[in-house]
């Protein structure tokens, strides 16, 4: 299969310098598209983004949204139904926090990604699904979300199947990250606040 790359959009610094750089060796004259913060740190930049800012691609709109948390130029670009959420946005998880603070990637989860329609298609940057579900059933061991998203993971991945893309409304029913403020979560942590409960989840899953 050959492939036509008119563009390539970073979501996160930390994963794209040799990717962006390849790809523009690779392709001269390619679009390289970036975050206005990250525009010193990734090689080939041809066009930088801010918040709320939209551009076309190939022919469609794409709207960018700021997602700091994982990194502090973190982005998130929906096009049409679909979000693109990098490193941000797991299935049933999220992204370390290597530069933001938990704050920030709460509002990025919460009111960002997580305000769009319940029907927007969710693609992610990583095939962490079946370890982010093991995890969830840890925390929220009676949600029926998380068994479904378990059962068919486990299954998806046997067969050698992707199990992205997720929806928004299946991330708020299984996505431990998302669900800061149910029951099961503010039992096992405390009634500290959502910001902190994250915070916590977070602390769990890195060591998990």
């Amino acid at each position: 299969m050959n492939w036509n790359v008119a563009s390539s959009i970073v979501y996160a610094w930390v994963i794209t310098i040799p990717a962006s750089a390849a790809v523009a060796a690779a392709k001269p004259g390619i679009a390289v598209v970036c975050s206005e913060y990250d525009k010193d740190r990734v090689p080939a930049v041809t066009m930088t983004v801010a918040h709320g800012q939209s551009f076309e691609l190939a022919g469609m709109r794409v709207d960018a949204i700021s997602v700091p948390g994982h990194t502090l130029g973190a982005v998130a670009y929906v096009i049409g139904d679909a979000v693109f959420t990098g490193d941000t946005m797991f299935v049933a998880g999220c992204g370390r926090l290597f530069e933001g603070t938990p704050a920030q990637m709460w509002d990025s989860l919460t009111l960002q990604i997580g305000s769009l329609p319940p029907a927007t298609r969710v693609y992610v940057g990583h095939e962490y699904t079946l370890t982010n579900a093991r995890f969830a059933k840890t925390l929220d061991p009676e949600n029926p979300a998380v068994d479904r998203l378990l059962e068919k993971a486990t299954a998806a991945r046997a067969a050698g199947l992707p199990t992205v893309p997720s929806t928004i409304a299946e991330e708020k029913a299984h996505n431990p990250f998302l669900r800061v403020a149910a029951p099961a979560f503010t039992a096992r942590f405390g009634d500290i606040g959502e910001v902190s409960v994250l915070a916590a989840v977070r602390k769990a899953k890195d060591e998990f």
